[in-house]
């Protein structure tokens, strides 16, 4: 989720007319973005022409994600329909796996390592292509999880909405023409099978 959403702020600044498609959403291989957390900061307003001014944010984390091919990855196989990869914190060995085409962006499921892994049955449709202001989609998705010993499965509905358009201002600088995407994700994880010596 966080490679769809991250490639969608930074490609936010090239996306002209306010929308976002194949073309201009897909992440190019070897590309690292880097994304800071801060504390919460209200959204702001919906609408055409907005102005939305985050300058005074301070970053809490820093993490970055790197673009790769799903065949350089461990267990990239098991993802056979993924476009690309993500790490994140590279090198982590924590990967994501993500199929893009003209329908839109889907996620696969994550490799966690020796933390576990969730591959869906029922892909997670993360953005809609093309997808412009006022345009929204929802989704629901299905999967299994394997975490830390235990089994189980992953179940929820995902939908968004490109609710805004106008100029970003950041503690960095100031991007025009960006559109804003608003996501929300409810997720049930069910364990069917508790971890060894677990209950």
């Amino acid at each position: 989720s966080y490679a769809l959403f991250l490639s969608v702020s930074v490609a936010l600044g090239e996306a002209h007319a306010q929308t976002l498609d194949q073309g201009n959403m897909t992440p190019i291989v070897g590309n690292e973005v880097v994304y800071r957390y801060c504390s919460y900061q209200d959204p702001g307003p919906s609408g055409a022409g907005q102005t939305w001014d985050f300058s005074t944010a301070v970053t809490a984390e820093t993490h970055s994600v790197l673009f790769t091919t799903p065949g350089s990855t461990p267990n990239g196989g098991d993802f056979p329909g993924a476009t690309y990869a993500t790490e994140y914190d590279a090198p982590s060995d924590i990967y994501g796996y993500v199929e893009v085409n003209a329908a839109g962006g889907f996620g696969l499921g994550s490799d966690l390592g020796v933390f576990g892994n969730t591959h869906f049955s029922d892909t997670k449709q993360d953005l809609k292509f093309p997808l412009s202001f006022g345009d929204s989609w929802s989704d629901t998705f299905f999967g299994d999880l394997v975490s830390i010993g235990s089994t189980g499965t992953v179940e929820g509905t995902i939908s968004g909405e490109a609710d805004g358009y106008g100029t970003l201002i950041l503690p960095w600088g100031t991007i025009a023409n960006v559109l804003r995407v608003h996501l929300q994700t409810t997720t049930l994880q069910t364990v069917l099978t508790p971890p060894p010596g677990g209950t």
